[in-house]
């Protein structure tokens, strides 16, 4: 920097007649001017020098310009008076004068070699206090380095763009985030870090953003290729917006992959709880009505059959009474699952084979498979254990399966195929530390359509037709096993399978006159996600 003009600057001949000159040049002036003599020694200096280096405005610093300045600038100064032809007054020179108490305060500025046969004279500098850009310089560097760390050691990904988003510089963890982390300073835009499917949306609003200057933040999938899903939160905010700076921007990423899936789990604890909720104020709706049906259906029933007694069996009158009571059977039977699924059924737990229990469901099955031309799979190991149970209700709960699977495989298979297949085996497998009994059920239908999983337990609801079902099978089923303190999973493939799996403890249940004990190994009530299509 400069402070001469490029020409060298004359002095008269005579030593008088050049100090004055540069007095009346120099002594107003705010920077600090020196004249230097062809030995070094000091001819002039105007008061902003003098009050440099701490000495009084009248006084003239004895000695040479060598004892006013830091030691590893003397040399330098030996070397500009011995070749003062090669300086250049366009050149910054930077140093530091030592005052009388032996402080060194730094200067910028420049020098100029004077013409010869010009007097004593040699160099003349004019110089300016440094210290405070030398402060300013030293207090931005050490902020620098303490925004680099703290960017560095961030939780969050911190990086810079320029108004078109390309990328100026990113931390290690928003490396890490973008799937980066292998590369010291990522080139190209900040977007290539967003997942094709999202890249649209987060794109329209980044241009939203810069143009209306608002704060951007989105959520997206990461480009992680085959690497799984993973997500992000990104905030931008504009760092300048002044018209003579370009725009530049500051974000801030997270992985939020990690909380995406506790706030699932947590919307799906709370679609179970709401689902029992629903299930528990249905099952004690239903064992009001089912009590206020009982009564009059009583009677209904005596009276029919009071008709059949009175009539000759073969007139119209006696198969209307038989209507009335196949009609009047089915209402029971019905009331009997509301109460099962009410829990109010007061049959006896016993211990019970798991095999009887299987052989007695397939012996009232077998016949319909057959006669539908599906092919039965029985896979059970040599021994099971004995269950503590209420033995029709098990077998209600396969029952109910079994016709599940058959119609699955009927709406698929309309005739026979060497695909139309139920498989029923059952495992002993050891959760939270305890034996259970699993009854898997299995057909090879159409599976499980998830708008139909969703409501698989509310009581009367069906996909079958008027005359096939009554909506209560696995509403009650759900009840039955709760009340044996076991669980009822499900796992479908979409044109392919569905699985049902009841696990039952094989000991006592911890309290048979209460609702269910969830088994230990998934500590969970399922919910109607679990259950496909009761059919």
């Amino acid at each position: 920097m400069s402070m001469l003009p490029p020409s060298a600057v004359r002095v008269p001949d005579g030593e008088g007649a050049g100090v004055e000159m540069m007095a009346l040049l120099f002594d107003r002036l705010a920077q600090q001017a020196v004249a230097v003599g062809q030995h070094g020694g000091i001819l002039y200096a105007n008061p902003s020098w003098l009050a440099a280096v701490g000495l009084p405005v009248e006084e003239l610093p004895k000695g040479r310009i060598m004892d006013w300045v830091a030691d590893t600038h003397a040399r330098r100064w030996h070397r500009w008076l011995e070749h003062p032809d090669r300086l250049d007054p366009r050149a910054e020179v930077r140093l530091s004068w030592q005052t009388r108490e032996g402080e060194l305060r730094p200067v910028v500025g420049s020098l100029s070699a004077l013409r010869q046969g010009l007097g004593p004279v040699s160099l003349l500098g004019i110089f300016q206090d440094n210290s405070r850009l030398l402060t300013m310089q030293a207090t931005l560097r050490e902020r620098e380095a303490i925004h680099q760390l703290l960017a560095n050691h961030a939780p969050v990904g911190v990086f810079q763009t320029d108004g078109a988003g390309r990328l100026l510089r990113a931390n290690a963890r928003w490396r890490r985030i973008a799937g980066l982390q292998h590369t010291d300073m990522p080139r190209g835009v900040w977007w290539q870090m967003v997942a094709e499917e999202d890249r649209p949306r987060v794109l329209a609003g980044w241009e939203s953003f810069v143009r209306h200057g608002h704060e951007f933040v989105c959520e997206y999938r990461v480009n992680t290729g085959k690497a799984g899903v993973r997500f992000a939160r990104t905030r931008i905010v504009q760092a300048s917006q002044s018209q003579e700076q370009d725009l530049a921007c500051v974000g801030v990423t997270e992985d939020i992959t990690e909380q995406r899936r506790q706030e699932a789990e947590r919307q799906e604890v709370e679609a179970r709880l709401r689902q029992q909720q629903k299930l528990e104020s249905i099952g004690n709706l239903a064992s009001g009505v089912a009590h206020e049906i009982n009564n009059p259906l009583m009677g209904i029933a005596n009276y029919a059959e009071l008709i059949k007694d009175e009539t000759v069996e073969t007139g119209a009158a006696g198969q209307y009474a038989d209507e009335i009571l196949r009609e009047t059977g089915r209402i029971a039977y019905i009331v009997r699952n509301l109460l099962t699924f009410a829990r109010q059924d007061t049959a006896e737990y016993g211990p019970t084979p798991v095999e009887e229990i299987i052989e007695e469901t397939l012996a009232l099955v077998r016949t319909i498979i057959k006669r539908d031309r599906v092919q039965l799979q029985v896979e059970l190991p040599s021994s099971l254990p004995v269950i503590w149970c209420r033995s029709q209700q098990i077998q209600q709960v396969l029952m109910n399966l079994l016709t599940n699977g058959r119609d699955a495989l009927n709406e698929r298979y309309p005739g026979g195929s060497p695909d139309k297949l139920l498989r029923v085996s059952a495992t002993v497998p050891i959760l939270g530390g305890r034996s259970w009994v699993r009854l898997t059920v299995e057909d090879h239908g159409e599976g499980i359509r998830p708008e139909v999983a969703e409501r698989m337990y509310e009581p009367f609801f069906t996909t079958k037709g008027r005359n096939k079902g009554t909506g209560l099978g696995l509403s009650t089923s759900l009840g039955i096993v709760h009340e044996h303190g076991g669980e009822i999973r499900m796992e479908t493939e979409p044109g392919q399978y569905t699985r049902f799996h009841v696990d039952l403890p094989t000991g006592p249940p911890a309290r048979l006159d209460s609702a269910a004990v969830v088994p230990p190994a998934t500590g969970r009530v399922p919910s109607s996600a679990d259950v496909p299509d009761s059919r």
